[in-house]
């Protein structure tokens, strides 16, 4: 539930959900784990669908909306899960490292808002990717800051998480990369957060 709502909530920004499961099915084509659940010609018509939206999707010419984030999350937390049950040698930790940036955006979310007092089941434009969105805008005035943000959080999504698949299968190192992601992540946040309120 926390990952499909995690989808819905980065789904702000065009391209974002869509390239995270790109980097998702990459990770797992690299590690041969993907076959399991689909065949060559199947993954080819799902990268290419995918690309597909990518493309119409920064021209504004279609959207994800809630069915689609929520389809694309439960696709990705139901065949991370099922590849953990089939290979317990990869350890869990590896598999929330790979989930890690939708759902902890969403278990943060809420905590946020109730140490606020305000209702987590709200919209605000206070998650990690609004707020950058907002200080590229103020870096480029004038300018559709979307697309570009939506690749710069995925470029350090995978800057961050794709070294971890040298040691997948090392549950001590993954369990300290997983909570060092979150230290950076609220490091993150609280520094961009400090520079939109600045600003405004």
């Amino acid at each position: 539930i926390i990952m499909l709502n995690g989808t819905n909530f980065i789904d702000g920004l065009n391209g974002l959900i869509i390239s995270y499961s790109l980097i998702i099915i990459f990770i797992l084509y690299r590690l041969n784990l993907i076959n399991l659940f689909f065949s060559d010609i199947n993954l080819l018509f799902i990268i290419v669908t995918l690309l597909s939206l990518i493309i119409l999707n920064c021209y504004n010419k279609l959207f994800m909306g809630d069915s689609g984030s929520y389809l694309l999350g439960f696709l990705v937390g139901y065949i991370l899960v099922r590849i953990y049950i089939i290979n317990p040698s990869i350890s869990p930790y590896f598999i929330a490292l790979l989930l890690w940036y939708p759902a902890f955006e969403t278990f943060f979310s809420i905590i946020r808002k109730l140490k606020t007092r305000k209702s987590p089941i709200k919209p605000d434009g206070e998650h990690l990717h609004m707020l950058s969105y907002k200080i590229l805008n103020f870096k480029k005035p004038g300018k559709d800051c979307n697309y570009f943000n939506s690749l710069l959080i995925n470029l350090i999504y995978c800057l961050f998480v794709l070294p971890s698949i040298l040691v997948k299968e090392n549950g001590t190192i993954c369990k300290y990369w997983f909570f060092g992601l979150i230290v950076i992540y609220l490091l993150a946040y609280f520094r961009l957060n400090s520079f939109v309120k600045k600003k405004i």
